[in-house]
């Protein structure tokens, strides 16, 4: 009985986190289309509040450096999920690519960086949320030495506050 329970208040809990995002994305101006320096790649599959918030956290970041956020429809089995995706994309807020069946985190992300060719990518997974001028910070940690390849991020939130750390690969 207890199971019951905390599953009926899990699911009141994921209503409120949907609606919560969907309210953060209704807020968000249409960026219109130009040309980014950056792609976020964001492949998805399921989980939906976690993504809706995922993708308004991406796009109420203040950036100087000019983004596209590239999701990449992994032919989840969410299909409010697919309609919220396809909504964001025709309100010019993300560009979507939709795989026709589900090949993978690694295939998803290998269609978001055939997208726009040229740009710098960035992958996020789908349940991350990130916080002020993140993409910026990346960019600066990349582009530090000539000799860096990738860039990892151990990113904290204290309450509003964001804290990262990151580390180049050579």
């Amino acid at each position: 009985r207890g199971g019951h329970v905390s599953a009926k208040l899990a699911g009141a809990d994921e209503k409120a986190a949907i609606t919560t995002a969907l309210e953060r994305l209704e807020r968000i101006a249409p960026r219109g289309v130009g040309v980014a320096d950056v792609d976020v790649i964001v492949p998805v599959f399921r989980g939906r509040s976690e993504t809706l918030a995922c993708l308004a956290s991406v796009l109420e970041a203040v950036n100087d450096t000019r983004f596209a956020v590239v999701v990449v429809d992994d032919a989840g089995p969410d299909l409010a999920l697919r309609a919220d995706l396809a909504k964001l994309a025709q309100r010019g807020l993300i560009e979507l690519a939709v795989q026709p069946e589900n090949r993978g985190f690694v295939a998803a992300v290998n269609t978001g960086m055939r997208q726009n060719p040229g740009r710098d990518v960035i992958w996020l997974n789908s349940d991350t949320e990130v916080c002020c001028d993140w993409i910026d910070r990346l960019r600066r940690t990349a582009y530090s030495a000539p000799n860096v390849a990738t860039v990892r991020s151990e990113e904290r939130r204290v309450g509003k506050e964001c804290r990262s750390r990151w580390s180049p690969c050579h």
